[in-house]
């Protein structure tokens, strides 16, 4: 079996198993499982007014360029209970041979989520546009992601959020899966320190890392 074979097997069992968490945690009883309510000091990200930015870096596995490095923006406002609407902004560059490539993504979705003792179960989906520019040339396309994951409250101020989710960009005919994690460490009742790492496996092309270190402001 070849390798992106082997990714989109994983990926398939992961998500499965996401998504039948998430379903059945949405299903049950809201009075066998009432929602847990927050403390102002709570963990999490989800359910909360925020801004953050942060610093990205992303492992190009060997290929050139190398690496790429820029920052993400993100606003999460909640619309009600259990519905958040969220907006994202990533900007990166690598540079070859003297030459820079920039790649830019404003993106909108929304997220829904249960609260529950043992955690918060979520999906989520998102659409917008991609931009690319390098070596006198540019290119854009349509975008769009869906995902699932749970946010778990693992200590007072701490919470860790496993997701995967699929991308794809129908101008560049590109597919990836994404597998990762999301922490927020609670400072203060306005600052949040975010981190995020993340497995891209992409669609015939090398796969990728992705590292992300940042801070959000409760509003």
């Amino acid at each position: 079996m070849t390798k992106q074979k082997t990714n989109w097997k994983i990926f398939g069992l992961i998500a499965a198993g996401s998504l039948g968490l998430a379903t059945g945690a949405f299903a049950q009883n809201a009075d066998l499982a009432p929602p847990v309510p927050t403390s102002e000091l709570s963990a999490g990200l989800l359910g909360k007014g925020y801004t953050a930015i942060g610093w990205n870096y992303v492992d190009l596995d060997g290929s050139s360029p190398s690496a790429a490095r820029g920052l993400t923006a993100a606003f999460n406002q909640p619309l009600r209970a259990g519905l958040d609407l969220n907006v994202n902004y990533d900007w990166l560059r690598a540079g070859v041979q003297g030459v820079h490539l920039t790649q830019q993504q404003l993106e909108g979705g929304v997220t829904a989520y249960q609260a529950y003792s043992w955690g918060k179960p979520f999906v989520e989906a998102g659409a917008g546009w991609v931009w690319a520019r390098g070596g006198g040339a540019s290119t854009d396309s349509f975008a769009f992601h869906v995902g699932s994951g749970v946010e778990f409250a693992v200590a007072p101020r701490l919470s860790v959020a496993p997701f995967v989710e699929f991308r794809r960009a129908t101008g560049f005919n590109a597919n990836q899966i994404d597998l990762g994690a999301k922490v927020a460490y609670r400072l203060t009742r306005e600052w949040s320190a975010v981190a995020k790492v993340q497995y891209d496996a992409v669609r015939h092309d090398r796969d990728q890392r992705e590292y992300s270190l940042g801070v959000a402001y409760h509003f």
